[in-house]
């Protein structure tokens, strides 16, 4: 009995290991396609998460600010309430 074979002028396969490496192309570049698309997501997660911490951070400076300047004013109410109760 004779083994079946593809024959092209360069090489010759047996069919059974034909298969075999159409299954191992084809699951190396699903491996492949899975690992860079992840790596993808992983880097705009990475970047999201930079400018995120970077948006939390001028928020909190912003507020206190805020916090700062209504301090203040509350301080320069309260010195004018108590000047004009002297001046009276």
């Amino acid at each position: 009995m004779e083994d079946k074979t593809t024959d092209e002028h360069i090489f010759s396969m047996r069919y059974r290991n034909f298969v075999l490496m159409l299954f191992s192309i084809v699951v190396g570049t699903n491996t492949g396609t899975g690992l860079i698309f992840n790596q993808e997501q992983n880097t705009i997660q990475i970047e999201y998460n930079k400018e995120r911490s970077d948006r939390k951070l001028k928020s909190a400076i912003e507020k206190a600010k805020l916090e700062l300047t209504i301090e203040t004013l509350e301080k320069q109410l309260k010195y004018c309430k108590d000047e004009n109760i002297n001046s009276n």
